[in-house]
């Protein structure tokens, strides 16, 4: 019989449920150990996004992206800066099973530009072929007729500012006012980040709440999941408005502390 776990020990009604706790610590444990194996740290690892999907290089004069798929065939980027052409793009394969291709300004100034769609081919192993958003996109879009998902080029001329420099909050004791960005509304509809920002606020802060949890942010392609199936850990949803409109939105939650 394995040791009481900690969480048992403090909880006695999950006694029932002791051998899952335990596996399921013990899988934690065994991720967090492979992930430091290939980096130095957690916080490393989790900022990836700064080296894997899109991302400009402003000493180069383009963009990379990269993925990761050590199984993979062969990739290809295509979107409407190459009229959707599935092959005309292919990604060279790096080390460590990361794909890779440069987009420069160059040939693509004037085509892969902010706002721009775009998707990933990705064959397979078995030699399956699959249209898929890249892993660690920052901008996911959704077709209003079609309803297909697609990447998008986001990098708007001018860059938000937070104003401020340091961020104090007002929290002992935390008070957690736990929302949704769509179905924080009294309207019929998908409620946006600006009139959350602009109708909920307040009274958040008027009912004396210093915490703000918003669920769902992650893009997830299936609204009635309420943000459970995620699918772009680093794309806030677009269906609720601009990555800029959130920014502004935590911008004025910090400003009211």
């Amino acid at each position: 019989t394995p040791l009481p776990h900690l969480a048992i020990l403090d909880d006695p009604w999950l006694n029932p449920v002791q051998q899952d706790v335990i596996e399921r610590h013990e899988r934690f444990v065994n991720k967090l150990h492979e992930l430091e194996s290939y980096y130095p740290t957690l916080v490393d690892f989790a900022g990836q996004y700064k080296y894997l999907g899109l991302n400009y290089d402003a000493d180069k004069k383009g963009w990379f992206y990269r993925e990761w798929a050590p199984e993979a065939k062969q990739l290809f980027i295509f979107g409407d800066f190459n009229k959707w052409n599935r092959t005309a793009n292919p990604l060279e394969k790096k080390e460590n099973g990361i794909w890779e291709i440069f987009l420069d300004d160059k040939k693509y100034a004037k085509t892969f530009v902010h706002g721009s769609l775009y998707k990933v081919i990705v064959i397979g192993a078995d030699d399956s072929v699959t249209d898929r958003l890249p892993a660690y996109t920052t901008r996911a879009v959704q077709d209003d007729v079609t309803k297909v998902f697609c990447a998008q080029v986001w990098r708007p001329e001018k860059e938000f500012s937070w104003g401020r420099k340091k961020f104090t909050p007002k929290n002992e004791p935390l008070l957690i006012y736990e929302c949704h960005i769509g179905m924080a509304q009294e309207k019929e509809g998908v409620g946006t980040y600006k009139e959350f920002e602009d109708n909920v606020l307040p009274h958040i802060e008027r009912m004396g709440y210093n915490t703000v949890q918003i669920m769902a942010i992650a893009e997830h392609p299936y609204y009635g999941s309420f943000g459970y199936h995620v699918s772009n850990f680093f794309a806030p949803s677009s269906r609720f408005g601009t990555p800029e409109e959130l920014k502004h939105l935590i911008k004025t939650a910090h400003d009211k502390g």
